[in-house]
């Protein structure tokens, strides 16, 4: 990994310096250019290029037109200079030959113009305009470093997708600069972070496993991915990642599903353990630790640099998309009657819960009673006893009194 790092590092040094070296010859051939057109020394000459931004045709008009309003200030006419190409003189109406003329990439290419209608006291009579002085401004110094900068950018970037691979957040934006709109929408998360957010959105994973450039992969975007009912599948049932087999995670992924020809497309399922998974080879991916996706289907060219067969592929794809939707349904209606079921079960329970209680509370009563009455008894008899063991003495003088005389 280590040679590997420094060989693109040596790589990417290398490259920048070749185009910083690019740059300064185009420079120098266009400030050649300039000093035999206009028979001006060298700073001149690389002054007025930075000042029209090293546009070649914009240096030779303001060249000519600062010539012109000098000559006019100070009461002459303008010199005509002499056709550095043997054209005649300036002042004639036979256009200028410029075998090497630098265009701004900005601007669509310029006609070839004649030099005397550039030098020419008639028409450059008149002070610089107020574009002019916006072109002068737009290439002022700073304004030129901020746009090579940003070519130079530009093209470290595509220099290191071209080595490195292209990253899986860069995916949408480099698909819509090289093949245009419609443009999926792609996950700009990493593996572990797109199986997550199609469990909880219950969702298929489809991942693309990309390579490089090539007829295969250009096939593969227009007539696969930018295809309407692809996009609309991707839309309603997919989280779409992409990935560069030579990055080290989607180079590790593609390893593990055992996909040797690329382009191709994977669509797995997320799980929340390795148990769930379903099927005969019951396979699952675990990728990062702790993070499971079972793959469905698998679509390889069959030869590396083949193209994958459109018809095919929508077909698997919308085939797969509605087996999904099929078996959502299914589980959610299976996950209904299990809560109805649960529900039935639960009153069930609660409604016998409330009449065991009900039976316990009549039975708890009932033997209140039953003691109640016992303890009610048992007190009656005793005072019965009291009552007659009392009666008896009170009784006895009666009995002891002498009978009443007839």
């Amino acid at each position: 990994l280590k040679a590997l790092c420094s060989n693109h590092c040596g790589a990417l040094i290398c490259a920048v310096f070749g185009m910083a070296a690019d740059v300064a010859a185009v420079h120098q051939d266009c400030v050649a250019q300039l000093r035999e057109i206009a028979g001006i020394g060298d700073e001149a000459a690389r002054q007025l290029l930075q000042a029209t931004d090293w546009r070649l045709e914009d240096a030779i008009g303001l060249h000519f037109a600062q010539g012109a309003d000098g000559d006019l200030a100070e009461g002459a006419p303008a010199a005509a200079p002499l056709d550095p190409y043997g054209a005649g003189p300036a002042g004639s109406s036979v256009p200028v030959a410029r075998p090497h003329e630098a265009s701004s990439s900005s601007s669509p290419p310029r006609a070839s113009t004649s030099v005397s209608t550039r030098a020419s006291a008639g028409e450059g009579a008149s002070s610089p305009s107020a574009g002019d002085g916006g072109d002068a401004e737009a290439g002022s110094p700073v304004s030129t470093l901020t746009g090579w900068f940003g070519s130079l950018g530009k093209r470290l970037s595509d220099l290191g997708q071209s080595v490195l691979g292209i990253a899986s957040e860069d995916f949408e934006g480099w698909f819509e600069g090289r093949y245009g709109r419609p443009t999926p929408t792609f996950s700009t998360e990493c593996f572990g972070d797109a199986t997550k957010r199609a469990l909880e959105e219950n969702r298929l994973l489809l991942v693309w496993f990309h390579q490089e450039e090539s007829t295969a992969t250009e096939r593969l975007c227009r007539d696969i991915l930018q295809n309407s009912l692809v996009l609309e599948l991707i839309d309603s049932n997919f989280i779409l990642w992409a990935g560069d087999v030579c990055r080290f995670e989607p180079g590790q992924i593609s390893r593990l599903l055992t996909c040797t020809a690329f382009p191709a497309l994977v669509v797995c399922h997320p799980l929340r353990n390795g148990f769930d998974a379903f099927g005969a080879e019951r396979f699952c991916l675990e990728w990062p630790l702790g993070t499971y996706a079972q793959p469905l289907l698998q679509l390889c060219p069959p030869q590396p640099g083949e193209a994958l067969s459109p018809d095919e592929a929508i077909a698997a794809l919308t085939s797969v998309a509605a087996d999904h939707h099929d078996a959502e349904s299914a589980r959610q209606a299976e996950g209904t009657a299990r809560r109805m079921q649960a529900d039935e079960d639960r009153s069930l329970r609660e409604e016998q819960d409330r009449e065991y209680e009900q039976g316990l509370l009549a039975d708890q009563l009932r033997a209140i009673q039953r003691a109640e009455a016992a303890e009610g008894g048992g007190g009656g008899g005793a005072a019965d006893q009291v009552a007659a063991s009392g009666a008896a003495p009170a009784a006895a003088p009666t009995s002891a009194a002498p009978p009443r005389p007839d």
